[in-house]
């Protein structure tokens, strides 16, 4: 039996790196993490210190950088913080013996054009988490437009680095079916581009059947719907249609918004702040129980690649709303278990939203679809994917 291929997962911030990063572990694949968290803080997230290599230095820059708005107004910090970290990473890399490289976008372009020059193959993907970027920066762009408000935009500098890596690479790993076409739209060849579908964990966020059957009660109860956003609120999350939609349902529906508002939504929060419950940022571990209290999810989103709340909320037992900017289309099924709307169309979501409040019945079974399913895509099953992709990439690699 052949030894595994050997993983280099190379990451600024956490998104969803360490938990991949953990399950592959788990599964005794040689993997080195690259991250600008100290030590101490990825191993709280499961990543045992032995796989680890960190600049936690960077990363206190990066974070403070970009909260306080440094790298917006000095392109020199924006280009420090990520050339800086890819050559560290380079220079760690090539002292090692890997066999794939699975870098996060914005943070390759330098260990990618080294790893080029290399004579062993070593496999290049290139994670990217949203839509091409140059839809990311469509959408947002056209946001600020329409909401007279400034959002923090992909620099140019950042779309022609994000452009060359994607010509470096061997292969560009998105998220869902909507950032992959975004790709294949604008003529990517389709075996380069491919999907990693990420997951949750199901034993967190699986209800008990008591939560279940008082979520049902609740609805046919004929009391106000309770409806339930997760993530970051602003204005790349849709929070003009969350306003919208809350400001024509007052009354028959009890909006909650749970996350962070984000600058660019804070004028819109704040003038509308009687049309909904704004609880802030909670840790992961406090939001099952968060799930738990709300009778259906919607995700109003302009772009996503993913959105990691929709598999929390699909797992939670919830029906979700949301629109076909992010991995919906790939998760949920119109009718069965929520229902999958365009961008910019609070009118529909304020539709399926009174369909539900006049047929109650209607969304109970989209609820009890939900625990017949049970969805169980847990980190183990993304981990084996990532397997199986790059194994198959980096058999393609060697007979090239």
């Amino acid at each position: 039996m052949s030894a595994p291929l050997s993983v280099s997962i190379v990451v600024q911030g956490r998104f969803h790196a360490f938990a991949l990063a953990e399950a592959l572990i788990k599964k005794g694949v040689p993997l080195k993490l690259y991250t600008n968290y100290p030590a101490f803080k990825a191993e709280q997230f499961g990543v045992p210190r032995g796989n680890l290599k960190c600049l936690p230095l960077l990363g206190l820059l990066h974070r403070y950088g970009y909260r306080w708005g440094w790298v917006e107004k000095c392109q020199a910090l924006e280009r420090l913080l990520h050339q800086g970290f890819s050559r560290w990473t380079s220079r760690c890399i090539m002292q090692d013996e890997t066999d794939i490289v699975h870098a996060f976008s914005g943070v390759a372009l330098e260990t990618y054009r080294d790893l080029e020059r290399r004579r062993r193959p070593v496999l290049r993907l290139l994670m990217r988490g949203s839509a091409h970027i140059s839809d990311q920066y469509k959408e947002l762009h056209r946001e600020s437009r329409l909401a007279g408000a400034q959002v923090e935009l992909p620099s140019t500098w950042m779309m022609h680095r994000e452009r060359q890596e994607y010509q470096v690479s061997h292969n560009i790993v998105t998220l869902s079916s909507y950032a992959r076409n975004s790709f294949l739209q604008r003529g990517y060849e389709e075996d380069k581009i491919l999907r990693l579908a990420l997951g949750s964990d199901y034993t967190m966020f699986r209800p008990s059947r008591e939560v279940v059957d008082q979520r049902l009660a609740r609805i046919r109860s004929g009391a106000p719907l309770k409806v339930l956003f997760t993530g970051n609120v602003s204005l790349q999350k849709g929070v003009r249609d969350m306003i919208s939609v809350a400001r024509a349902l007052r009354g028959r529906m009890e909006f909650r918004l749970v996350g962070g508002v984000t600058p660019d939504a804070m004028s819109q929060v704040a003038g509308a702040s009687e049309l909904f419950e704004l609880v802030p940022r909670v840790p992961e571990s406090e939001l099952p129980g968060i799930y738990n209290q709300a009778d259906v999810f919607f995700f109003p989103t302009l772009h996503d690649g993913f959105a990691a709340v929709l598999a929390q909320a699909k797992a939670a037992c919830l029906p979700v709303l949301c629109t076909s900017h992010c991995a919906g289309p790939d998760l949920i099924t119109d009718d069965l278990t929520g229902w999958v709307l365009p961008t910019r169309r609070p009118d529909l979501f304020i539709q399926r939203l009174s369909s539900y409040d006049q047929d109650r019945e209607a969304l109970a079974r989209q609820v009890e679809n939900l625990w017949l399913i049970q969805d169980k895509r847990g980190w183990d099953l993304v981990a084996d994917d990532f397997l199986t992709m790059s194994e198959k990439a980096y058999a393609g690699l060697r007979r090239t």
